[in-house]
């Protein structure tokens, strides 16, 4: 246990341990059953001034409070063990760690031995370090989908992308949940050379990004209309309710474009954005003589683009 934690961490660094809704940091790996992928700040939350109710003087999990950007995390939950494990196992990635959850996945970290991105506590950086997992998260899909393995139904993606949170936590090996299965340590490697990561990367596919504006994307899902039209950015909201865009054929790709856009700067559940473009969007489109029934695919290829 000791060696695992000295790969993914260096002495002092902040750690958050406990249940999937721990927020404390600490200098020590404490217990539970979670622990958060990469170090945060000890002493400061630099995003206190997302809500009242935070102190910018109690340090606590956050993505804004990630102090080094050195571990990414890929967890598979949609497809049988041995089919996740086969593609961690097999993949270009020389992951650093894999760990079995205890019941239906298996998390595996790659783990830099320095920091990756830009200035820690920023904006910019978070996003960045989303691209970077973006990108790995494309290349492991491409190499399972060489390899045979095809997308779980209703998916974009065998990996769930709610991981590219430089904050998520991730499974703490060795304990014992509740149901009595232990969260095992399946393998422990090396943390590979920034050199390493850089040359890695430079072998993964280039991402899309829909981002316009300086924002920050909630990490709950917005499941309330009126917060995604607050979060959405201006620009789109406006072509979103005023279609001067529409016409009765070609519609699919800006559709597409306009959702992935959507879904990555808010994080809007899809159930909450078709029913905002059920308000606006769509009665336009129809009267531009665009067909009702090829709506819903661009918006289902928007979400798959950013892995959701």
């Amino acid at each position: 246990m000791r060696e695992f934690f000295k790969t993914l961490f260096k002495d002092g660094e902040g750690i958050c341990t406990g249940s999937a809704y721990a927020t404390e940091v600490t200098a020590y790996a404490g217990e539970g059953e979670f622990f958060c992928v990469n170090p945060l700040d000890l002493y400061t939350d630099h995003a206190a001034f997302m809500k009242e109710e935070y102190s910018e003087h109690v340090a606590r999990r956050a993505d804004l409070n990630v102090s080094s950007y050195r571990n990414f995390i890929f967890e598979m939950d949609s497809m049988p063990l041995e089919d996740q494990l086969n593609i961690f196992r097999n993949s270009a990635i020389p992951f650093t760690s894999i760990v079995y959850s205890g019941s239906k996945s298996y998390h595996a970290i790659l783990a830099v031995e320095d920091n990756v991105v830009g200035e820690p506590h920023r904006r910019e950086s978070v996003e960045e370090y989303k691209k970077i997992w973006r990108r790995l998260e494309a290349k492991l899909n491409l190499e399972a989908k060489k390899a045979g393995f095809v997308y779980p139904d209703g998916r974009g993606s065998f990996l769930d992308g709610s991981c590219k949170n430089p904050s998520r936590l991730t499974r703490y090996p060795e304990v014992v949940r509740d149901n009595g299965n232990n969260q095992e340590l399946v393998m422990l490697g090396e943390a590979v050379s920034v050199e390493e990561f850089l040359t890695l990367l430079s072998e993964c596919p280039t991402i899309i990004s829909f981002k316009k504006d300086d924002y920050i994307v909630p990490e709950d899902e917005v499941t309330n209309m009126q917060q995604f039209e607050d979060l959405c950015p201006r620009g789109l909201l406006r072509k979103l309710k005023i279609v001067d865009w529409g016409a009765s054929e070609g519609m699919y790709p800006v559709l597409r474009d306009y959702t992935a856009w959507a879904v990555d700067s808010t994080n809007v559940s899809k159930e909450t954005f078709v029913e905002f473009l059920e308000k606006y969007t769509f009665k336009s489109l129809i009267r531009c003589g665009y067909p009702s029934h090829k709506l819903m695919a661009g918006v289902d290829a928007g979400f798959k683009l950013v892995g959701r």
